[in-house]
């Protein structure tokens, strides 16, 4: 093979070398940018790997055109913007690690990669072009010594057809070569345009993935509304975003820059708290902060703020600057102080339990309830507390909120300290992935008391009814049946399973039925006791309307008892009649006695004028007793 031949595959095989180098450098690129963008540490996947050879690139890069000056040139032009290039990748990277995606982001706007890059880019094309233009030349070199040679070896001497043979042979065997070589430059040249293409294509589609990243970022924090700073440490200047001044609501021109203008929003109480806070932190080290106080609104109300941050520092640790971000957490902390009132105070006992069957925090509510103070409480198992028959089933209601399912209305007996046990009805609610439980207990054991007291007077009360042999019956406010006997059952030709729950007031005829009503509803109203008689044509009856109430004193239901004073009415009015007939024997019998007394008086007065002594002395005694 001739040096030219030589000479220009070598050159071929460094113009691949450096398309190589560039293609790693645009990986580097796209890297970087990716993690500095989304903060997703995918992007730097690789990241290690392309560095290296990058480095391997460089060290090969001095062998290009090792006997071309003009190229020389180049190369040193070349390795040390690749070396500063890598540095600024890994400082970007480091920068949006330690102090955030605004510093980094101000950072790739100042240009200084992009600058790098352009300048690599042009440094390699220069060198291909150059390259190119080397091994066109070392092409036409080799032309001009093969011909050459064939005058010399026809015009010197005809020595010996072998060594013509020998010359053509090797002749042969260079064009060869060179068509070799020219072929494997086309395919090289299609296989790097082909890579260019395509990795422009997936640069185009990394950098519209960034773009499009980046803008939901942009919306994402816009939308809630958090308040980005940066605090030049060394300065003790502070610049605020738009939505940090907005939140407050601040305009621009009303709140400084010095970080004296911060402190001076802070909440009176807060500000040694804070101060202190951020004291530590930065004598601290590394790591992030977190803290929550109160920033003075605009309007003069105070906002809760939860701001996050982090220190950059340099080679030593000294803390140089401080970016982080400010959210309004005034609502949250609103709801938190809304539910700690409501748990404290709440006088049903709450709850949050764990998995593990032990209290983890008790409402006050509980020790007004048992006797138990929360120390105690929380000392043991819950179950421990629990009525020993009601055990198996607690055990099992919490194998059901274990298992993400929520409990209702589960009833369970808790041992009150003087050894009585207090009846509660629980809404439970799992935390599953805590492995907690929330729960609510109300005690029932008054209610359930008054609810058994209620069983019993209706179970005397249907007693006392079905032992009544007159029609008899329980109304509600609406005048439906809640109970009756199966005396009213077989006047109203029905059983009482088909009357109860039925409007009794239905059951009668439209005049009767509107006065029932107003007498049941008068009875509710009132509270007092009626009693109303009525008659049938046939048959006489006495109604009584008799409030039944509860444990409140509140009326709950009215009981009707109808009863039949038929032969009553008929004895009273028998009876009547006798007392008449006897008024009338005794007006008559005294108008017997007058006329006699006055048929003596008049005998007496004949007696008296013929000079006889009178004969019913008494009749004058009567009669004088008569004068006025």
């Amino acid at each position: 093979m001739s040096a030219a031949v030589g000479t220009a595959i070598h050159a071929q095989q460094s113009r691949m070398e450096l398309n190589r180098l560039l293609s790693s450098i645009n990986d580097i690129e796209s890297s970087s940018r990716g993690f500095v963008l989304t903060g997703d540490p995918d992007y730097l996947q690789g990241y290690g790997s392309r560095r290296t050879d990058v480095q391997k690139h460089l060290r090969k890069i001095p062998d290009i055109g090792s006997n071309n000056p003009t190229i020389q040139i180049s190369i040193r032009t070349l390795s040390p913007l690749i070396r500063q290039k890598l540095d600024h990748s890994s400082m970007l990277i480091q920068l949006r690690r330690n102090s955030g995606f605004e510093a980094a982001r101000a950072e790739i706007v100042s240009g200084v990669g992009k600058k790098l890059t352009d300048s690599i880019r042009e440094e390699i094309a220069l060198l291909d072009s150059q390259q190119m233009r080397q091994i066109i030349a070392e092409g036409k070199a080799d032309n001009r010594a093969t011909t050459a040679s064939r005058w010399i070896i026809l015009s010197g001497s005809i020595l010996s057809l072998t060594i013509l043979i020998v010359s053509l042979a090797m002749l042969l065997r260079e064009n060869r070569l060179r068509s070799i070589a020219e072929k494997l430059l086309h395919e090289s040249n299609d296989s790097l345009e082909m890579r260019v293409r395509q990795r422009t294509l997936e640069l185009a589609t990394t950098n519209e993935a960034l773009l499009e990243s980046s803008e939901r970022l942009r919306l994402s924090v816009e939308a809630a509304k958090i308040g980005l700073w940066d605090w030049n440490i060394e300065t003790n200047q502070v610049n605020f975003s738009n939505d940090w001044r907005s939140n407050l609501g601040y305009e621009e021109r009303e709140l400084g820059n010095d970080m004296g203008d911060w402190e001076n929003l802070v909440h009176p109480d807060d500000q040694a708290r804070v101060r202190v806070d951020i004291q530590r932190y930065l004598a601290a080290g590394i790591g992030a902060h977190t803290s929550e106080f109160r920033l003075r609104h605009s309007d003069g109300s105070w906002r809760w703020i939860n701001s996050r941050s982090e220190a950059v520092r340099d080679a030593n640790g000294r803390p140089l600057r401080a970016f982080g971000c400010n959210i309004d957490i005034t609502d949250q902390k609103r709801a938190e102080t809304e539910r700690t009132w409501l748990f404290d105070f709440s006088p049903d006992p709450h709850c949050i339990a764990g998995f593990d069957g032990f209290f983890k925090e008790l409402n006050p509510a509980w020790t007004a309830r048992l006797g138990w103070s929360v120390e105690e409480l929380k000392a043991k198992p819950w179950l421990e507390f629990v009525h020993p028959d009601d055990r198996e089933d607690t055990e099992l209601a919490k194998t059901v909120l274990i298992n993400d399912v929520p409990v209702m209305n589960f009833e369970n007996r808790y041992m009150h300290k003087d050894g009585s046990y207090r009846l509660f009805s629980w809404q439970a609610v799992p935390l599953f992935n805590e492995n907690r439980i929330i729960a609510v207990a109300r005690d029932i054991t008054e209610h359930r008391l008054v609810e058994q007291a209620l069983q019993t007077s209706e179970r005397a009360v249907r007693a006392f009814l079905d032992a009544l042999p007159t029609p008899a019956m329980l109304v509600d406010s609406k005048g439906a049946f809640i109970a009756l006997n199966e005396a009213l059952a077989q006047s109203l030709r029905r059983t009482r399973e088909e009357l109860v729950g039925q409007v009794a007031y239905d059951l009668l005829p439209s005049d009767l039925s509107a006065s029932r009503k107003a007498v049941v509803d008068s009875v509710f109203a009132n509270g007092k006791e009626t009693r109303i008689e009525d008659s049938n044509g046939e048959h006489h009856f006495i109604n009584y309307f008799s409030p039944l109430r509860d444990a409140e004193g509140q009326v709950i239901s009215v009981a009707i008892i109808a009863l039949d004073i038929t032969d009553r009415k008929r004895a009273e009015e028998k009876l009547e009649l006798q007392l008449d007939e006897l008024r009338r024997w005794h007006l008559a019998t005294i108008d017997r006695e007058d006329r006699a007394l006055d048929l003596k008086h008049e005998i007496n007065q004949l007696l008296e004028a013929a000079g006889q002594p009178v004969r019913y002395p008494s009749a004058e005694l009567t009669t004088a007793e008569m004068q006025p």
